[in-house]
């Protein structure tokens, strides 16, 4: 099997993309379309799991303040000492239990809007999970290759200083590679685009400033 190196670009700009909205609950493309697959399910669940994680937490302050009583009554360093923490779990139980509808409603809106925002940012984030899918495909056909290739994914290169490009007059600072492939028999630059139908195009340069051909 390949030996490989380094993470695709657009999987890492997804990642950073839904980290800056706070998004942490994917780490890989199959969770997001797992997640998008079985959006309505969880959402259609998020009322049964709100009561079971209130009704849990309500069970853990009861018996949180029960022991605190325990705790306070032994001697008076201790009446001392947790008179005031006793107070605070008993006093949390008692507006949980009071007002149990009202914050499983309250409880239920707020998965509702999360949910919802979480879906609208993925969909949001389209051509950067399509670009991540592609080359994914890319290096999962890649891996199939035998250890005596070394597959490097994007792979970037800063001259300084710059090189000067003759047929387009101009200075190259810095290049940014999809895929570098190095074998025995030479070294491969692979770039890849995802199409509207899902056509994965490898393109093999002879040289950084030649003309691409595309390989189907």
């Amino acid at each position: 099997m390949t030996i490989v190196a380094g993470k695709i670009e657009p999987l890492k700009r997804l990642k950073e993309a839904l980290h800056n909205h706070g998004i942490y609950r994917f780490n890989s493309i199959g969770e997001i379309n797992a997640f998008l697959n079985q959006y309505e399910s969880e959402k259609k669940d998020i009322p049964t799991i709100v009561k079971r994680t209130t009704d849990e937490e309500i069970k853990v302050l009861e018996e949180a303040s029960k022991k605190a009583v325990e705790i306070r009554d032994k001697n008076v360093f201790n009446k001392l000492f947790y008179y005031f923490k006793a107070r605070k779990l008993i006093k949390k139980h008692a507006a949980l239990v009071n007002n149990y509808e009202t914050i499983v409603t309250k409880r239920c809106a707020d998965s509702y809007r999360d949910l919802e925002f979480i879906k609208e940012t993925v969909e949001g984030l389209y051509s950067i999970i399509a670009g991540a899918i592609g080359e994914s495909a890319v290096v999962s056909e890649l891996q199939k290759l035998s250890d005596n290739y070394y597959l490097i994914n994007d792979f970037s290169l800063n001259f300084n200083p710059p090189i000067f490009n003759k047929r387009e007059n101009d200075r190259i600072y810095s290049i940014q590679i999809d895929h570098l492939l190095v074998s025995q028999s030479g070294v491969f630059v692979l770039g890849n685009s995802w199409g509207i139908l899902g056509t994965v195009y490898l393109i093999q340069y002879a040289s950084f400033f030649e003309c691409p051909m595309v390989l189907n």
